[in-house]
């Protein structure tokens, strides 16, 4: 194990399903890059034995990457002892930093019986009302108990994974960007949008993965409230996932793929919001809505569902609505929304809070090295 006075930095194992582009991905990768890897390094074990988008980048920046098997009920007992030798192997490491839940228990008991130091880190508060959802959540009740550390994104989402009690204690990290990168550039936007063949049309855009919990269809609905209206616009969603294919097929049925641009995962996310006249996030459930905060920064008009935490509307640019009134408030919304002439008005709002990468990499070195000392 390392010792605080090492010259050597502390290294901190995330487990993660892969390092494809998502949200905690992004998240992780946001913090790497910017955190002093000369004190602090991060590697990572996947579930995903592929290579995938972002592992090059942790590669050069010193990380490791391993591989796990994913679990499934047949094979149990193979994952657990997995997780025993892995650790009985590698005894440099002093402290993981969990993401994944469903087979949190298994890493988090083998991690204890190698007497390693955990953290569980909630992401989401999304509840999947199906009987698979319910077992799924009564396995996962054991996290609370197994981990010495609960980190989550927001105060819901400490709650939903870990409880009331536990969640008073629980340290809250609220997702945060690169500030800079989100800083509006007329010229990038331009690009885009020509690129894009866009004219004149207001450009309506969210960012996100195309999952149950983003609530695609109703993104669709509001679409079809616009039309109704005689709004000349496009939609622009950045973003791909399980539900693509159901989306492009009732977007035909509809006959409204015409409005919208579908241009599935993208690194350069700032590029498109610089491109967009108004941002929604209309989910059902967020554990923090990060893309909120990034639309924010680049000078956005920013629609967000009442289940996004309260903390992410952090200038005039954002309102709430409820995705329970249905999708005309939603579409009466945007076309009442103001576009700003000079979109960098309140970015300095986004730049000096606790959502900036720079202040967030300060309090996650602190807490790491904190629990390091008390392991040596």
């Amino acid at each position: 194990m390392y010792n605080i006075i090492d010259s050597m930095p502390i290294r901190i194992l995330h487990i993660v399903t892969s390092m494809n582009l998502g949200g905690i991905q992004t998240l992780l990768m946001t913090l790497y890059r910017n955190i002093d890897r000369s004190k602090v390094q991060f590697d990572f074990v996947c579930e995903v034995d592929e290579e995938c988008i972002f592992n090059e980048e942790i590669r050069k920046l010193g990380g490791i990457i391993y591989y796990v098997p994913k679990l499934s009920s047949k094979n149990i007992f193979v994952y657990y002892h997995y997780w025993l030798k892995f650790f009985e192997e590698h005894p440099e490491y002093s402290l993981i930093h969990g993401h994944v839940r469903s087979s949190a228990v298994f890493y988090l008991l083998a991690a204890k019986r190698h007497k390693i130091k955990s953290i569980i880190h909630s992401h989401s508060q999304f509840r999947n009302h199906t009987i698979s959802g319910y077992i799924k959540e009564a396995l996962q009740y054991p996290i609370r108990l197994l981990a010495d550390y609960t980190m989550a994104c927001s105060v819901e989402a400490a709650r939903y994974l870990f409880g009331e009690k536990v969640s008073k204690t629980t340290y809250i990290l609220g997702n945060f960007i690169n500030v800079e990168k989100f800083l509006f550039d007329g010229k990038r936007r331009n690009e885009v949008r020509k690129e894009l063949l866009l004219n004149d049309q207001m450009v309506i855009g969210t960012v996100g993965r195309v999952v149950e919990e983003k609530n695609p269809f109703f993104v669709i609905d509001i679409a079809s409230e616009l039309v109704k209206k005689d709004i000349q616009f496009k939609f622009l969603w950045v973003g791909d996932g399980y539900l693509i294919e159901e989306v492009r097929a009732r977007l035909r049925e509809e006959k409204l793929d015409d409005y919208f641009i579908l241009v599935g995962s993208k690194e350069n996310v700032a590029d498109y919001l610089f491109a967009m006249d108004v941002f929604i996030l209309c989910s059902k459930s967020e554990g923090f809505g990060i893309s909120a905060i990034e639309s924010q920064a680049s000078g956005l008009p920013t629609l967000l569902s009442e289940v996004i935490p309260s903390e992410v509307a952090l200038t005039p640019l954002a309102k709430r609505l409820s995705i329970d009134d249905g999708a005309k408030p939603w579409g009466d919304a945007i076309c009442g929304c103001t576009i700003l002439e000079n979109r960098k008005q309140h970015f300095n709002a986004i730049a000096e809070s606790e959502f900036n990468v720079t202040v967030a990499c300060a309090k996650i070195s602190i807490f790491y090295r904190d629990i390091i000392v008390k392991v040596d």
